[in-house]
C-alpha cells in the first residue's frame, strides 16, 4: 500500500471508528513503512493535512491525535506530545477541555493515548513526568506493564543503575519475567557489565529461545567485544524469527518492532560489506 493510498484510507477510516482501533492501524501501517518514511515527502504531507484539519476544527480530538500519531510513529517524540496532550484535553468531553490529564475517568481510547504521551515524554528524557504518568496509570489499571514502562523511563534517562535495582525488585510471571531480565541485561550492558548481561540473555534463551530481545542483546554483547561474525548471525536469527513467525508482523508489539528496525540497521552497518 503506498503512502498516498493509506493516506486516503486513513481520512475514510476516522469517521467511522474510535481512537483505539485507529490508532493500532496508524501503528502497523507506520512501522510497516506504508504511510511514512522519517523525512520523506509524504510524511511532511501528512503533517500538513492533520495540521489543517486542527486549524480547521480546533475541537477535532481526532486531528490531534493523528497530528500526535503520525509525529510518535515517525520517533519524532518531542513534536508529538503537544498534540496528544491537546487529545487527551478534548477526547470524550466535546466543547470542553479537561482540567488536568491525570483524571480517573479515561476509556480504553484515552488510556492508550496516555501511554503513547508517557512514552513520548520517556524518550525524550523527561524521566521523573514519565514515571509520573506510568505510576498513576498502574495505580488506575492495576497492569504490571505500566510498572515495566517505569524502568524503561529510567533506562531511557540513562539511570541504569537505577534501573536495575527497579526491575530486580519487580514479581512478575514468568512470560512479563523474561521481559525484565533483557532489560536488566540491557542496563548491565550499557554499564559495561557484559558478562552479567550475556549471562541474563542465555538465561532468557533456555525458557524462550525464540526471544529476540535476547538474540539483540548477545549481538550487541559481541560487536562490543569486535566479534562482528557471531554478531551478525545472532542479527540475522531475529530477522528470520520474525519474518517467520506466523502472522508475527501482524501482533508484534512495539518492542519487537522497534527491534527489527534497530537490527536492519545494525545488519546494513556491520554485515553487508
Amino acid at each position: 500500500m503506498c503512502g498516498i493510498r493509506s493516506k486516503i484510507f486513513i481520512y475514510g477510516l476516522m469517521k467511522q471508528i474510535n481512537l483505539l482501533i485507529l490508532f493500532g492501524i496508524l501503528f502497523n501501517a507506520l512501522h510497516a513503512q506504508e504511510i511514512v518514511d522519517s523525512d520523506s515527502t509524504t510524511a511532511k504531507e501528512l503533517y500538513a493535512e492533520f495540521d489543517s484539519m486542527i486549524r480547521a476544527d480546533p475541537s477535532n480530538a481526532q486531528g490531534y491525535f493523528m497530528a500526535g500519531a503520525v509525529r510518535y510513529g515517525n520517533k519524532d517524540y518531542k513534536s508529538a506530545i503537544p498534540y496528544l496532550k491537546e487529545t487527551l484535553k478534548l477526547v470524550e468531553i466535546p466543547n470542553k477541555k479537561r482540567e488536568k490529564l491525570f483524571e480517573s475517568d479515561y476509556d480504553n481510547d484515552s488510556i492508550s493515548i496516555l501511554v503513547m504521551y508517557g512514552i513520548c515524554l520517556s524518550r525524550i528524557e523527561n524521566t521523573n513526568e514519565a514515571i509520573d504518568l506510568f505510576t498513576h496509570l498502574y495505580k488506575l489499571t492495576g497492569q504490571k506493564n505500566y510498572l515495566i514502562y517505569q524502568g524503561k523511563a529510567l533506562m531511557d534517562g540513562h539511570k541504569y543503575n537505577e534501573a536495575i535495582t527497579y526491575f530486580n525488585h519487580l514479581d512478575f510471571g514468568l512470560t512479563d519475567r523474561q521481559w525484565v531480565k533483557i532489560y536488566i541485561g540491557e542496563s548491565n550492558f550499557m554499564i559495561g557489565n557484559l558478562k552479567k548481561a550475556d549471562s541474563l540473555a542465555d538465561e532468557t534463551l533456555k525458557t524462550f529461545p525464540e526471544f529476540i530481545g535476547a538474540y539483540k542483546l548477545k549481538g550487541e554483547i559481541a560487536l562490543k567485544e569486535k566479534n562482528k561474525s557471531d554478531a551478525c548471525t545472532y542479527f540475522h536469527k531475529i530477522i528470520t524469527l520474525y519474518d517467520h513467525e506466523e502472522n508475527k508482523q501482524n501482533h508484534a508489539s512495539e518492542y519487537e518492532i522497534d527491534i527489527v528496525q534497530e537490527v536492519n540497521h545494525l545488519i546494513k552497518n556491520n554485515c553487508e560489506q
